[in-house]
């Protein structure tokens, strides 16, 4: 009933190309029928020719070659739609386990693997062809062209028909012993492969970090253990699959020569022409071949319905709901936090209750130690996690009131890994807004600072920075973040620690315009430099989750003991004075 359900769930991607299919089978009809033709062939060829004329010997020549050039030009149309089919059926569920996972929770993201989420859509989906192309289109012709090559021997001689018929089962008994054996086995081969995906991406993730740690060795171990677990779960397959495989040939050889020897008997009793026994031979693997191919067969698709379970399972996590981002006019927007918690994973609640109004225009940093939940209460605002308890509204002027459910449309954002696409960099600014024109990408890169760098590089806007940004430095990468969260003129601005690659000089020239941003948009940055958040319009300190206090740089001097020991801790660390030259509009 298993196998019954995946294959029913690729029904509608075979059905998508039936007219290729439909070519494809209707090629094969040709072909069984010259099966037939040829079998006819050497049966009545070798009657005329024993029975002591030679008339047709011509005809039978040219008849023989005729079928053979149309056998070759008819084979030929098999494979390229075989393999066009199976192409075509891979690509389009290749694509929408792609598109599926875009649309995943950021909880899926969190808690699997990158290099697992590449094998299941890259290595499961190159599995399939067991049951797109070949294989699966062997399970339909097989059988079709036994009963066809029965119909047609039982003419000849049913006692002999039957005979042939009567080791068949056996093949299809053995099969069936094997059979799940070589699935389960699929699937951990295809989980093998996943793990062995996800250590050579940490490897290149990570080869800056290994080689100064010098952890080569350490490393290589873990990438060769992986692969040899790889490795045994194959060796496992080829022993069983060749078994498998030897008891089916060897059944399968046994029904040939018991026809032979049959045959020749009935032969020699004059109960069978010669030319009769060629075509018993000759058909007799069409007849056989269902059962003796089944063996190898049914292997192969127990090994792409493993890849077949992974692909199912993949595309049946649930999706978040709220993934797409609405357009909207971007207008000056309030927002509240309503009694907000949030937790991964039903862990320990990394927000507890906040509670926080953000006005339209304001300027609000966000500070506090690591772990105290600063970036977690950022990505609650833009959508990105739903909170577990409490809400998030916003408030657009002149609008309806509305909740954050998915990704909020009026928000822009800069995270802290400053993220680029292996890209031009004109492109990377341009995913901000993606109708921006010529003027408002300079424009932008001008307001990160971004724009003389650029010119000074190859190519300037077209120079493609490569893979994360590699070919840039991370400044130069922040840079141009910055521009692509400033382009969109979004209401509200999302900084996490989006200048901490940055030196001062160009943090002070960068905040500057910021702040200098039109009035009505709001501006919320994650910062631990004290000297920046004093600049903005309110500050927020939060710890262990908690926000604990909120006000302006002198109130909380006079409010918050611990934003006071923090500020002492500034004063005496950092060499520049309070009141660096930045225009803000905080106290």
């Amino acid at each position: 009933m298993q196998t019954r359900r995946y294959l029913v769930f690729l029904f509608p991607y075979l059905k998508k190309y039936k007219r290729e299919y439909t070519i494809l089978f209707f090629c094969i009809g040709i072909g069984m029928l010259l099966n037939l033709a040829i079998a006819w062939f050497f049966q009545n060829m070798t009657n005329n020719l024993l029975g002591g004329t030679n008339d047709g010997l011509v005809l039978f020549l040219v008849l023989g070659i005729s079928i053979i050039i149309v056998m070759m030009l008819t084979n030929y149309i098999n494979t390229f739609y075989v393999a066009k089919t199976t192409s075509l059926v891979k690509n389009d569920i290749r694509i929408k386990m792609f598109n599926h996972m875009i649309e995943f929770p950021m909880s899926f993201f969190d808690s699997n693997h990158s290099g697992e989420i590449q094998s299941r859509i890259q290595q499961d989906t190159e599995q399939l062809d067991g049951v797109l192309g070949h294989n699966i289109i062997q399970f339909v012709i097989l059988p079709v062209s036994g009963i066809v090559a029965f119909v047609y021997l039982s003419f000849i001689h049913l006692p002999m028909s039957l005979i042939a018929l009567t080791l068949g089962p056996l093949i299809l008994l053995v099969s069936k012993m094997f059979g799940q054996t070589i699935r389960n086995n699929g699937v951990a081969i295809q989980n093998n492969l996943a793990k062995l995906t996800q250590q050579l991406q940490e490897a290149l993730s990570g080869h800056m970090i290994t080689k100064v740690l010098r952890l080569e060795h350490e490393i290589s171990n873990k990438y060769i253990h992986k692969s040899e677990d790889v490795l045994n779960t194959q060796f496992k397959e080829a022993r069983v699959s060749g078994v498998l495989q030897a008891i089916s040939i060897g059944i399968s050889y046994c029904s040939q020569i018991m026809i032979f020897a049959i045959g020749c008997f009935f032969v020699a009793n004059g109960d069978l022409r010669v030319g009769d026994l060629f075509a018993f031979i000759v058909l007799s693997q069409s007849l056989i071949t269902p059962f003796s191919n089944m063996g190898h067969l049914w292997s192969n698709l127990q090994r792409s319905l493993a890849a077949v379970v992974r692909i199912y399972d993949f595309l049946n996590i649930t999706k978040d709901r709220f993934v797409i981002k609405n357009k909207v006019e971007q207008v000056p927007v309030a927002i509240e936090f309503k009694n907000v918690s949030f937790s991964y994973n039903d862990s320990k609640k990394v927000l507890i209750d906040v509670n926080l109004k953000i006005k339209p225009g304001e300027r609000v940093a966000i500070i506090g130690e690591s772990g105290s939940g600063k970036s977690t209460l950022l990505k609650v605002l833009l959508g990105l996690y739903h909170p577990t308890e409490g809400e998030v509204w916003l408030y657009p002027e002149n609008k309806e009131a509305t909740m954050v459910e998915g990704i909020n449309p009026y928000t822009s954002y800069v995270p802290q890994d400053y993220f680029l696409f292996d890209d031009s960099i004109y492109q990377n600014i341009q995913y901000g807004e993606l109708n921006a024109t010529n003027d408002q990408i300079q424009y932008a890169a001008n307001m990160a600072n971004a724009h003389p760098f650029i010119l000074d590089l190859p190519d300037q806007y077209n120079f493609r920075v490569g893979e994360r940004g590699s070919k840039l430095s991370g400044g130069q990468r922040q840079r141009i973040t910055l521009a692509r969260a400033f382009i969109g003129n979004h209401s509200i601005v999302v900084l996490d620690e989006a200048t901490s690659a940055l030196d001062v000089q160009t943090e002070e020239f960068i905040i500057k315009h910021i702040l200098e941003l039109r009035k009505d948009h709001s501006l919320i940055m994650i910062t631990h430099r004290l000297s920046t958040a004093m600049n903005f319009d309110r500050i927020i300190l939060m710890d262990n989750g908690c926000l604990i206090a909120s006000g302006t740089h002198t109130e909380l001097l006079r409010t918050s003991d611990k934003y006071k020991k923090l500020f002492e801790h500034f004063l005496s660390t950092d060499s520049r004075p309070v009141d660096y030259p930045i225009t803000g509009t905080g106290n």
